[in-house]
C-alpha cells in the first residue's frame, strides 16, 4: 500500500524531504504529502527539521521514524 512504501521510504532513508522520498520510492510527491501526515497522526513518522531539498530546491521538512532521535 502507499502506507507501507512511505514507512519503509522514511525508515530507509530517514531525514529526507517529501519530495527525495517521492523520487526514492516512485510514488507521487502529491501522495506522499497526504500519506506522511497522517502517519505522523498514527505515530509512526515525525517531522524533522527543515533542510535545503536538492530536488524541489527550497525548504522543506525532513521525516523520520517516529523511534528514531
Amino acid at each position: 500500500t502507499q502506507r507501507t512504501a512511505a514507512i519503509n521510504a522514511v525508515e530507509t532513508s530517514p531525514g529526507r524531504t517529501t519530495a527525495e522520498l517521492a523520487h526514492l520510492t516512485g510514488l507521487d510527491r502529491r501522495t506522499l504529502s497526504k500519506r506522511l501526515p497522517e502517519l505522523a497522526g498514527l505515530g509512526i513518522v515525525r517531522r524533522g527539521g527543515q533542510k535545503l531539498c536538492p530536488i524541489a530546491r527550497v525548504h522543506a521538512l525532513t521525516w523520520t521514524a517516529a523511534d528514531e532521535r
